[in-house]
């Protein structure tokens, strides 16, 4: 996937930062489009990004130091942005105002790392947007300090290499004439962290800056992040409060008002934004013709995109997959919007994900989306291929800003939470993610327990909502919108700083049973919201809509009565979500074969419990908990396995994943 890499050794001799970076860029996912830069190279450190020509990435030089400036920070036009970054490196002092500099990101609306490099002393700072929308990831190991964009890099780059030859990379990477050559990717093996591993398994997730390998950290939102001599060094700039409802004493039509012209502004600044790279001094990626490509369905957020594009007057194209996992009223709903505001649709069938896509997805997300959506390369290979050079928007972030996202029931104390929690969100059980991770089911408790001791806020409807949004949101859902990026710059209208602010700070009594989301759409467009919510069956600004609205929180509210009901709503809506062709290509019958393939799975999770669990009742029917199972599974083999293979000669290898 796409996206800037750091790297710094304070010794000499041995592996070099360059070559550091670049073997570790090696196993991980990328097609013909992808060219692998160096941006900055010292003696000490080298600071890289892998792109393809419509990924925004800006190299600017300066005498004293240089930028890197992933994404985008929307209050900047593009041509401003070297006298902007110029202005704001100076009033924060080089970066080194904390206080400044963290006024600054909670007011910017944006999606971007900024990254600086001091010349003379070459450390590297690093800032982040608020909501930290593109995930980073850090380690050290002795002198050695990286810091990525994929984490699959972070976990090379620690690890020894292995002499070898030939870098297998774009051939922007290949060694000069009469250099040594560039040695292969590391055969070291990662030490999995089993807690981060039971997470995954209870949540579909790891929590905090855990991730599933030893070492590897995630970095937080709106950091500040240095890379010196000394190490890496993270200071939080902002944080946010759910608690704290700044909207509480407007009325509905006011916050609908504010909402709606945040949100139509938000759309307008991501329009076309995915601009080609450029690095001054360094030439251009190329450009072409930019579409605004929007992901339909049939429910609420990505019409709401629609609605605001029609308003603002935008241009975009529209696509919807037909694909098992997607409900036929999805698909028909779809069609109806876009025809009622006369956009040009496209309905693509995407096929099941095979072996070559599972290891693809493997590889493009580092186990960090889970394989069950394996399929959606399918459909993004056609967008790219029937629309070139898109700017790709779906309903990311609706679900987190608009409804209630509180518990909904009195909640007296933080042990009573966490049970909450688990219950509501979990995929395994507790009993079964500790025992398969191989941990004690008290010590992932405490793990989750010690998520809400950290936030600000008291009340258990604060508390929660930050679990939703820097947990569930932050370490699940912005990483699968990396899984976008692998084909596409992928911004999200409801994470504009502006919108999110707002949105959170009205109050839940306006949000439950999407009342605020029904007027929203209704001031947005009457039409938009006129149209059944392929979700509960219903238009928005049905009476019946809140109603169904009514039902289902109430499930997600009291877990075991949902489950119960479950299929019954599922065939009521037109998806039925215990379907399964039950072939030998299924996650589960994958795994199976992996318990058999000389332990390679054993260092991040109990065999025999899996097997156990495999073997039980309990597995008939759970295949999303089969996926998830995969995922890990996959990413232990492919660490095993594609360790000593490059990206691009992955034909004729072995495949470790399923095979049709």
């Amino acid at each position: 996937m796409p996206g800037i890499s750091v790297c710094r050794t304070d010794e000499e001799g041995g592996e070099s930062p360059r070559e550091a970076l670049e073997r570790s860029v090696r196993p991980t996912y990328r097609d013909d489009r992808y060219v692998w830069r160096v941006a900055y190279e010292g003696s000490s450190v080298v600071v890289g990004y892998m792109a393809y020509p419509s990924y925004p990435v800006r190299v600017i030089e300066r005498d004293d130091h240089a930028f890197v400036l992933e994404g985008h920070v929307y209050d900047w036009a593009e041509s401003e942005v070297p006298d902007r970054l110029d202005a704001l490196f100076a009033e924060t002092e080089g970066f080194t105002d904390e206080a400044t500099l963290g006024s600054w990101v909670a007011a910017v609306d944006g999606e971007f790392v900024i990254c600086a490099v001091d010349r003379r002393s070459e450390d590297v700072t690093v800032v982040t947007d608020c909501l930290g929308r593109l995930p980073l990831y850090r380690g050290t190991s002795g002198n050695r300090r990286v810091l990525s964009r994929q984490h699959r890099v972070v976990v090379e780059a620690l690890a020894s290499p292995e002499s070898g030859s030939g870098s297998g990379l774009p051939s922007e990477l290949e060694p000069k004439s009469g250099s040594e050559p560039l040695k292969p990717a590391s055969t070291s093996k990662p030490t999995f962290d089993r807690l981060g591993v039971a997470q995954t398994l209870l949540f579909g997730y790891t929590l905090g800056r855990r991730t599933m390998i030893e070492g590897v950290r995630s970095l937080p939102p709106a950091a500040r992040i240095v890379i010196d001599g000394d190490g890496i060094d993270v200071t939080r700039l902002h944080s946010f409060d759910f608690e704290s409802k700044a909207h509480r004493d407007r009325s509905l039509d006011e916050n609908v008002a504010e909402l709606v012209k945040r949100f139509v502004e938000a759309c307008r600044a991501r329009a076309s934004r995915g601009r080609a790279t450029a690095s001054e001094g360094q030439g251009s990626m190329g450009r072409g013709e930019m579409t605004n490509l929007l992901s339909l369905s049939g429910g609420l957020d990505s019409r709401a995109i629609l609605a605001a594009f029609a308003d603002a007057d935008l241009p975009c194209a529209t696509a919807t997959m037909d694909h098992g996992a997607v409900a036929e009223s999805d698909v028909t709903i779809a069609g109806d919007l876009a025809r009622e505001f006369g956009v040009d649709w496209h309905c693509y069938d995407v096929p099941e994900a095979n072996g070559e896509v599972f290891r693809t997805h493997v590889r493009a997300a580092d186990g960090r989306d889970p394989l069950s959506i394996a399929y959606i390369h399918g459909f993004f290979e056609r967008l790219v291929t029937e629309h070139g050079t898109i700017t790709y928007f779906a309903g990311d972030g609706g679900d987190k800003t608009l409804p209630d996202i509180t518990p909904g029931r009195r909640i007296e104390s933080t042990d009573a939470l966490v049970e909450h929690t688990i219950e509501s969100n979990r995929r395994f059980s507790l009993v079964e993610a500790a025992a398969i991770a191989g941990v004690s089911e008290e010590a992932l408790v405490r793990s989750v327990r010690e998520r809400f001791d950290r936030y600000p806020e008291t009340g258990s409807d604060g508390l929660y909502a930050h679990f939703l949004v820097h947990e569930r949101a932050r370490n699940w859902l912005f990483p699968s919108e990396d899984t976008n990026r692998c084909y596409a710059w992928s911004p999200s209208p409801f994470y504009s700083l502006p919108f999110f602010q707002y949105a959170t700070n009205c109050p839940d009594e306006q949000k439950r049973y999407y009342r605020l989301y029904g007027a929203f759409l209704a001031e947005l467009s009457p039409a938009a919201a006129g149209m059944a919510n392929a979700n509960f069956g219903v238009a928005p600004d049905s009476p019946l809509h809140t109603a169904a609205a009514l039902t289902y929180e109430t499930m997600q509210r009291y877990p075991e009565v949902f489950e119960r009901l479950k299929p019954l709503l599922a065939r009521a809506v037109g998806f039925d979500s215990a379907e399964t062709d039950g072939s030998d290509s299924t996650p589960g019958v994958y795994t199976r074969v992996q318990l058999d393939d000389g332990g390679r799975i054993e260092r991040a999770l109990s065999v025999p419990a899996l097997r156990a669990w495999l073997e039980s009742d309990r597995s008939d029917g759970a295949r999303f908990e089969a996926y998830l199972l995969a995922t890990v599974v996959a990413y232990a083999t492919e660490l095993d396995s594609g360790a000593t293979e490059d990206a691009g000669d992955a034909e004729g290898s072995e495949s470790r994943l399923p095979a049709e």
